[in-house]
């Protein structure tokens, strides 16, 4: 209801009101010609007013005089009228919907149940059945070779996160205001471990640059070696943050339209580690001192930062005390990409001084290192809420996401499984430089559900 049909319906109230009331205006019976109206009213007196009978002498008491009860008071519906942008829920006359409850600033958080794609990780552990032959065990592509790390995708599980939002409007009209809000996600992370006295086959499986075919180092194998193989995945917090300007450009007691402008910052950071650690038995077969025991580690971890502009818009529906939000943004910025990649190893040596190379197994000279990268990106976002408003001050909402970012780092990626023999600790270091780091951009969908509610003051 705009102010000017509040005036009207008030108007016309005013006027029965003094129609009702006014002795001047009233009709007579007929018999007695109605007094004119004077413009000097005698005082009236509010306490207790007496009508005479027709024989009844002024200012003497008659038995009959009776008092004269005053009418009712008309009782009108009273409607809670909010500001410019707040409107009015007829099923609720205490719940002024829109513009958030017509408060001036607000606050909201959410519970967020979050599913971001997994990495995806090329063979990196696998086995054979006992009895399998030395050349052929652990080698991937043959069928009697079983992955038990790698192949797939991992971290790809529900995570649990909060969102903390706060917005206020700058004028009076709250047509124009600003909101920030921090998002931040739980760490997933996948433990491996196998560990063999012997008796069964682990195995790290590379392609051998030298002829292009399967081959691997072997962690245990009966009657060469024992050892054990560790690995751990993980997926850090996801972070999300924005300050936004919003102004209003179309509203109706039914739909309101916002626009957005404002910065977005967003971080999506994994890493994946490798270990290993075996004591060869068969002395002959591996050249090496007896009781020497070899560790080895790899390391492949990638940081996403994205920094940028976004624009989009909010729309609001109202239907008594619910309302439905939609939210489409799309920010475009840098995004700077940080690759790290690590090797390490060990050769313990009886009665010998440890000796360390910078180097693993899939880690080696050819593509350690820190590389950095930044492109130009966007990032769409799409969301929708519904939103019960229990009173003028709270609401609940339940609510669905999706955010796409698009070419970013991610470690399992960046593994490059064919291996230059020579690059290998205690190897010559000649020959073609593999492993190579390529840098391999994908994209990931993060899709979210929250539950949570908004407090406006």
């Amino acid at each position: 209801m705009n102010r000017k049909r509040v005036a009207l319906v008030l108007a016309g109230l005013l006027s029965t009101s003094l129609l009702s009331a006014s002795p001047c205006l009233a009709q007579d019976d007929g018999k007695t010609p109605a007094e004119p109206m004077r413009r000097e009213r005698a005082p009236v007196e509010r306490a207790q007013v007496e009508s005479l009978p027709a024989d009844a002498v002024p200012g003497e008491p008659s038995s009959q005089t009776a008092p004269i009860q005053p009418a009712a008071a008309a009782s009108y519906p009273q409607l809670t009228i909010a500001e410019s942008q707040g409107f009015v829920t007829l099923d609720n006359p205490e719940v002024v919907v829109g513009s958030n409850g017509g408060a001036y600033t607000w606050a909201s958080f959410d519970l967020l149940t979050s599913w971001v794609r997994g990495m995806h990780l090329p063979p990196l552990v696998t086995t054979s059945p006992v009895g399998t032959s030395l050349n052929t065990a652990g080698l991937f592509g043959l069928s009697t070779t079983q992955v038990l790390f790698g192949d797939n995708r991992v971290d790809g599980d529900s995570r649990f996160g909060v969102r903390f939002a706060l917005g206020g409007w700058l004028n009076d009209e709250r047509t124009v205001g600003f909101e920030a809000g921090y998002t931040i996600f739980e760490t997933l992370q996948r433990n491996f471990g196998a560990a063999s006295d012997g008796s069964t086959i682990l195995d790290r499986p590379f392609i051998s640059m030298a002829d292009n075919l399967p081959n691997g180092l072997l962690i245990a194998f009966p009657g060469a070696s024992s050892g054990s193989v560790a690995a751990t995945a993980t997926s850090s917090h996801f972070q999300s943050a924005f300050l936004d300007l919003r102004e209003t450009f179309y509203s109706s007691p039914t739909i309101r339209l916002d626009s957005i402008l404002g910065y977005r910052y967003l971080r999506f950071d994994e890493r994946l580690s490798i270990s290993d650690s075996f004591a060869p038995t068969n002395i002959p077969q591996f050249n090496v001192v007896p009781g020497t025991v070899i560790q080895n580690s790899d390391f492949f971890g990638a940081t996403n930062e994205f920094n940028g502009g976004e624009v989009g818009v909010r729309a609001e529906l109202l239907f008594g005390g619910w309302s439905l939000d939609f939210l489409g943004k799309v920010a475009v910025g840098g995004l700077h990409r940080v690759v790290t990649i690590a090797g390490q190893s060990r050769f313990n040596v009886p009665g010998a001084t440890p000796t360390d190379f910078p180097a693993g197994l899939l880690a080696l000279s050819s593509n350690s290192g820190r590389f950095g990268s930044s492109d130009w990106v966007t990032v769409p976002e799409l969301g929708v809420n519904v939103n019960w408003h229990v009173s003028s001050r709270l609401k609940l909402r339940l609510g669905y996401s999706a955010l796409l970012l698009t070419d970013v780092a991610r470690p399992g990626d960046q593994i490059d499984l064919t291996i230059n023999q020579a690059l290998l600790p205690g190897g010559t270091g000649l020959g073609v430089a593999r492993p190579a780091f390529n840098l391999i951009r994908t994209d990931a969908w993060i899709h979210t559900f929250n539950a949570g509610l908004v407090f406006t003051y």
